[in-house]
This record gives structure tokens, C-alpha cells and sequence, in this order.
């Protein structure tokens, strides 16, 4: 039997502020199965009102999660933006899906 979509999951934090004021806005991606994967492929991107301004790729060999976080990270700038997360991933080649999440807090 091969993997399933349902054995698996695809979860996309809102982006957060680190070392404010004016300090790297950060996102963290995890995907993550109930039994170990040959390969997990994660993408992520990191916008401001709409706008990729970072972005990362990561793929983790037998394991059960892979994440991605500072690696899609951007220094905030003056002023209220939107920022988002949008991820995607596969695990042994099923597709996960895309999620987004976006900030909770002004910063």
C-alpha cells in the first residue's frame, strides 16, 4: 500500500515579529507524516502585501516532519504591512496541498 494524503499533514504558522522594533518577521512551515517518509518536499514563501520577499525550499529524507523557518525570513520595514505564509508540500511524491496563513498582530 503507498502513502495516502491522510497519513500526512501540512501545517503554515502566522508569520511573527522577532526582535521588534523593526526586527526579522519570520514564518515556520511544517510538514510532518505518521510514519517515516522517503522524502518530504516543502515549499514556502514569505509575502508583504502581496509581494514574495523571501522564500525557501527544503526536502528531509526518512524522516517523520520537515520544517522550514528562518530560512523565509525578511526584515520588517516602517509602517503596517500584511504579512503572509504560503506553503505547499509532497511526501513521497503525494501532494499535501497549499495552505496560507497571515499575521495576527499589527507589527
Amino acid at each position: 500500500a503507498g502513502r495516502t494524503a491522510a497519513d500526512c499533514t501540512l501545517a503554515v504558522a502566522p508569520p511573527f515579529l522577532y526582535a521588534p522594533p523593526g526586527g526579522t518577521v519570520i514564518s515556520s512551515v511544517r510538514a510532518g507524516c505518521a510514519t517515516p517518509a522517503r522524502r518530504i518536499h516543502v515549499e514556502a514563501a514569505l509575502t508583504r502585501d502581496g509581494v514574495v520577499v523571501a522564500s525557501a525550499r527544503r526536502d528531509c529524507r526518512r524522516a517523520t516532519a520537515c520544517w522550514i523557518t528562518t530560512d523565509a525570513s525578511a526584515n520588517d520595514i516602517p509602517g503596517d504591512q500584511v504579512w503572509c505564509t504560503t506553503a505547499s508540500a509532497s511526501a513521497d511524491g503525494v501532494d499535501l496541498g497549499e495552505q496560507t496563513a497571515c499575521e495576527t498582530e499589527e507589527f
